[in-house]
């Protein structure tokens, strides 16, 4: 079995900042046992999503 990455508080808070920059709601956090961090999030329409991304990428250069 693999090794846990360690993670702290202020990482979580990161990639929820970074995924909510990104347009995409989030709706949940799972840590696997395995150390894996997955970020549930929920979109509506594909549409508003391609409009989220294309958003994000002009403010980001």
């Amino acid at each position: 079995m693999a090794t846990p990455l360690p993670f702290r508080v202020p990482d979580l808070k990161r990639l929820v900042k970074a995924t909510q920059d990104m347009g995409l709601p989030v709706t949940g956090i799972v840590i696997a046992p395995d150390g894996s961090i997955h970020v549930q999030t929920q979109v509506a329409k594909a549409d508003s999503a391609d409009a989220a991304l294309e958003s994000w990428m002009k403010r980001n250069g």
